[in-house]
């Protein structure tokens, strides 16, 4: 029970940290995906069922409190955390540098996916340069806001197992 409410706090935490606070620290209009890194951790240190429901629950408030395609971030934060889920223990868990490559991949995807189905849905997109340039200053600050939230992780989910 302490897991779930635990849990529950936090991706609540994380939403609203990411549609209010972030709006500070954002670079030409783009702000880091605070929700991408925090699944990615959450699936790493939980059993894949565990990440998998963090995935989806993070996804859909992500999902309610954006305005867009409704459903992206619920399908891409589950799929993201079913797959950390189940490599989560063939992988050494005090690794900095496997977050760090995942960051980098999952947001590389996310922005790919985001893309696509900007281009399907027919949605006014911006030209390829400037799409370009958004997604690799988006992909740099996920991996920049990646350290940090490890080394607070850690130490919650340390403080958590001692409990």
């Amino acid at each position: 029970m302490k897991s779930f409410l635990g849990w529950s706090l936090a991706i609540l935490l994380v939403v609203c940290l990411q549609g209010s606070l972030l709006q500070f620290i954002s670079l030409f209009g783009i702000k880091p995906d605070l929700a991408l890194v925090f699944v990615i951790f959450a699936g790493m240190v939980c059993a894949r069922q565990q990440s998998m429901i963090i995935g989806f629950f993070t996804g859909l408030l992500y999902d309610l409190s954006n305005t867009g395609l409704f459903g992206f971030y619920t399908v891409l934060f589950f799929l993201i955390c079913t797959y950390t889920g189940s490599i989560q223990k063939k992988v050494y868990e005090d690794s900095v540098f496997l977050p760090l490559l995942l960051t980098l991949a999952f947001s590389a995807i996310s922005e790919l996916a985001l893309a696509i189905c900007i281009f399907w849905s027919g949605m006014p997109a911006l030209d390829l340069k400037n799409m370009l340039a958004r997604s690799f200053i988006h992909i740099f600050y996920n991996i920049i806001i990646t350290i940090p939230f490890l080394f607070i992780g850690k130490h919650v989910k340390k403080l958590a197992d001692t409990q």
